[in-house]
This record gives structure tokens, C-alpha cells and sequence, in this order.
């Protein structure tokens, strides 16, 4: 609880028919239409409580008339706090599984390309890579439990 996302937003739109939206875990936190005044705004998400969040941004537009730059423009998204991701957790999913080590493996092996985060999580010793000797680490900290 208390850790926060920040970012950066821009809207220019149909007043009152056009809408940007922002929800966090599938609650509308944020419905703005209209624009911004040609002026970047900042908005902080506060989480309530500890646990996994999904964060989803929108932008719908009716078909009649265009408004303003019709867009919506996000930038500088950034968390407060620990992602969440333990050592071995490469997929984000908040415990260290097969599925883990098997995409590890298969990055180690170049069939893949790890996103940074996952490489940050599968990369145990920190050396910027990830070798299959990590992802043989990450099925037994997955079978371990």
C-alpha cells in the first residue's frame, strides 16, 4: 500500500463526446474530455492496498465530428515502489515457475528476446546476460518451492 504510479498526460478532444480514460485494475480512476490546453498535465496513482495491479489507459472518439488533435499522448509512467518481481520470477507473474526457467532457457539459447525486466530477473549473477546455467538455477528455485 502506498506506492504510487506517476505519469504524464496530454488530451486534446471532442468536449463531452470524445473520452480519455485511465483504470486501474478495470476501475475508471480518471475520465477527462476536452483538452489540456496545449499543456502536459501529471497524475499519481496511489495503491490502497498490497497486491497486483493492472493499469490500463484509453481513448474513444465518436464518428461524428473531430475535436481539437483527437489524441491522447502518455509519457514519463513511473512506479514508486518494488515491481514485485523476485530473482527468477521473469514473467512477472509473482512466483518463481517452470514457465520461468523455460523462458529463461530460451533466451539464454537466443530463440528469444528478453525485455529488460525480464533479463533483470533472469540475469541472477548480474552479469547483463542470461546463461542456461541461470535458467537450471530458476527450475530448481521453482521446484523448491
Amino acid at each position: 500500500a502506498g506506492d504510487t504510479l506517476t505519469f504524464d498526460y496530454y488530451y486534446s478532444s471532442e468536449n463531452n463526446y470524445d473520452w480519455y480514460r485511465f483504470k486501474a485494475n478495470g476501475t475508471e480512476v480518471q475520465k477527462l474530455s476536452g483538452n489540456t490546453n496545449s499543456a502536459w498535465a501529471t497524475y499519481t496513482y496511489t495503491a490502497a492496498s498490497d497486491g497486483a495491479y493492472t493499469f490500463e489507459w484509453s481513448y474513444s472518439k465518436d464518428s461524428s465530428v473531430n475535436g481539437g488533435n483527437d489524441c491522447v499522448k502518455i509519457d514519463n509512467v513511473a512506479f514508486s515502489g518494488d515491481a514485485g518481481m523476485a530473482d527468477g520470477d521473469v514473467d512477472g507473474d509473482g512466483i518463481v515457475s517452470v514457465s520461468d526457467a523455460l523462458l529463461a532457457m530460451r533466451g539464454a539459447m537466443g530463440t528469444i528476446t528478453l525485455t529488460a525486466s525480464q533479463l533483470a530477473h533472469a540475469d541472477l549473477d548480474g552479469d547483463g546476460t542470461v546463461t542456461a546455467s541461470e535458467a537450471l538455477a530458476i527450475m530448481r528455485m521453482a521446484m523448491n518451492g
